[in-house]
């Protein structure tokens, strides 16, 4: 008896260890980073360049940007657009005085892939501790 609960006993810590150390796994690996000035960009490991520029400069120019104003291409015209969404986190560093001072805001970005057509749109809003 001593034996078989010694068994069990084993065979669940192996267990245990085991989804642990599968779980530990980093988040690095799925992001990019950008760091300009105060704000941090956070894209998904798959974002493409022109994604990550055209985002960038969309949230600096954000006061002087236009909706809608895009090159259709004629598959675009005809059938319609090819989105893609993905997700893009940014932390913009001491943005209050007070405790939580980082306001960390997640877009969701839809882009066609037949043409320069791209919508951001903001899924949350909240102040984070980081600072």
């Amino acid at each position: 008896m001593k034996k078989f609960l010694a068994l069990i006993l084993a065979l669940t810590s192996v267990f245990s260890l085991a989804t642990f150390s599968a779980s530990a796994e980093s988040s690095d690996e799925n992001t990019t980073v950008i760091i300009k000035g105060d704000v941090e960009y956070i894209f998904e490991a798959d974002a493409s360049e022109d994604l990550i520029n055209s985002f960038i400069e969309s949230c600096e120019n954000e006061e002087h940007t236009h909706e809608g104003t895009s090159t259709y291409g004629i598959l675009c015209t005809l059938l319609g657009h090819k989105l893609e969404s993905s997700t893009v986190q940014t932390i913009t560093h001491n943005a209050r005085t007070t405790a939580p001072r980082c306001l960390k805001k997640i877009y969701t970005v839809e882009t066609c892939s037949r043409c320069d057509y791209s919508t951001k749109t903001l899924t949350n809003s909240l102040y984070i501790y980081c600072c």
